[in-house]
């Protein structure tokens, strides 16, 4: 039985690679995608933002593993993102900003 990898990736050219040669490799390859931010909130454009985590790119993704015959997953952390590590970061620098 080939053991099983669950390889993050990002949309860009090294993740697919790296799915690529682990699933060459006769690992039982699926890919997971982090999403982190709501795109509409933060200004951004939500098909193509010129980033490696735009929708555009995700979909990129979900097109790529489907050739390989690889499992997608998107995990929606954008709430939990905000919340522990934007909002924390923001009250941090506004603590420092006061002394």
């Amino acid at each position: 039985m080939a053991k099983k990898v669950l390889v993050a990736v990002s949309g860009g050219v090294d993740s697919s690679t790296a799915l690529l040669l682990l699933r060459d490799q006769g690992y039982d390859v699926a890919a997971a995608h982090m999403k982190l931010w709501d795109y509409a909130q933060v200004g951004g454009d939500t098909h193509y933002d010129g980033r490696c985590c735009s929708l555009e790119a995700i979909n990129e993704l979900q097109l790529i593993c489907n050739e390989m015959k690889i499992p997608f997953y998107v995990f929606n952390f954008s709430k939990q993102f905000k919340e522990t590590v934007i909002e924390n970061f923001c009250d941090g620098v506004q603590i420092r900003a006061d002394t």
